[in-house]
């Protein structure tokens, strides 16, 4: 047994064709495929075979054996199928042969209908990612910040995808320059979901809630902005007596300021630069104490 490797190569439905070109190729350079998959193909080392490969997508096989047989007597080798219906088949290469020698001639229309079933659902997709980055899209001009900004390309990633794919099947284009593959696709997704999985954890989450007698006293949270960004602030006082509600920098200088005994603020945008701030409550001295019931988040 010669050395063997893994690959996690993915190909979308419709680039079945280049899948095959690359196994070809992998053959040529002395790897020979010995198990197919979606997102993992296992290869061996063999300098001294050469094989043409094809796939054949056929979901309702009624006898597997007459199938296998049908290939067999085409000079085809089974090697493997996956678990969606693609079966993978390989032929040794003779240079002197024609490139016909090495089409597979089967009577199924599965791979035309799996196509147009691909497109169907191409479109029903698109269609309800395209409802959700209208909404992103809605959300982010009212409420502007960075960590909308990855799902909104996210979403933009899948119906780019979903779009090239829908035209090369319609037009044919088998062969268009592949500038767009399931991998790359999957690549810009997953730097989308990583990305947004950093802003949200760098962007400082403030709440508290704050009640009982005060009389002069102060409260102090501090906190720290790792990129600048619109933060959103929901404040709701209910006070026997004023009390200051404060954001500083780390120069002292208050960013947002309110003083008041009863009020209702939701969703104050404030822009905060990178640094240290903090946040200052403080109640006025008085005879006696006062009540205070404060609640804020700030995200």
């Amino acid at each position: 047994m010669g050395k063997r490797k893994i690959s996690h190569a993915a190909y979308a439905a419709w680039d079945y064709k280049k899948e095959i070109e690359d196994l070809n190729k992998k053959s040529q350079e002395g790897w020979q495929l010995v198990k197919g998959g979606c997102f993992k193909s296992i290869y061996e080392q063999n300098d001294q075979a050469c094989y043409r490969y094809q796939l054949d997508y056929n979901t309702d096989i009624e006898n597997k054996v007459l199938y296998l047989e049908m290939f067999e007597d085409q000079g085809w080798e089974y090697i493997n199928s996956t678990f969606n219906g693609w079966h993978f088949f390989r032929k040794p290469y003779d240079p002197e042969l024609p490139e016909e020698e090495y089409e597979i001639y089967t009577d199924s229309s599965a791979i035309p209908d799996m196509e147009r079933r691909w497109v169907r659902l191409a479109y029903s997709f698109m269609a309800v990612i395209s409802a959700f980055l209208v909404f992103m899209i809605i959300r982010m001009i009212q409420y502007p910040e960075w960590t909308r900004v990855p799902m909104i390309l996210f979403e933009i990633d899948f119906i780019v995808f979903l779009g090239l794919g829908i035209y090369r099947i319609r037009k044919k284009e088998r062969h268009v320059k592949k500038i767009f593959s399931l991998s790359t696709m999957m690549a810009i997704a997953v730097v989308c979901w990583l990305a947004g999985i950093v802003l949200g954890a760098l962007k400082p989450d403030c709440s508290n809630t704050l009640e009982g007698d005060t009389n002069g006293g102060t409260y102090y949270k501090d906190f720290t902005v790792h990129y600048p960004d619109n933060f959103y602030l929901d404040l709701e006082m209910d006070n026997d007596s004023p009390v200051t509600f404060r954001i500083d920098d780390a120069s002292g200088k208050a960013v947002y300021t309110n003083s008041d005994k009863k009020i209702r603020i939701e969703n104050r945008r404030i822009w905060l630069k990178r640094g240290d701030y903090r946040i200052a409550i403080a109640s006025e001295t008085g005879e006696k104490a006062s009540k205070m019931k404060i609640s804020y988040e700030l995200d």
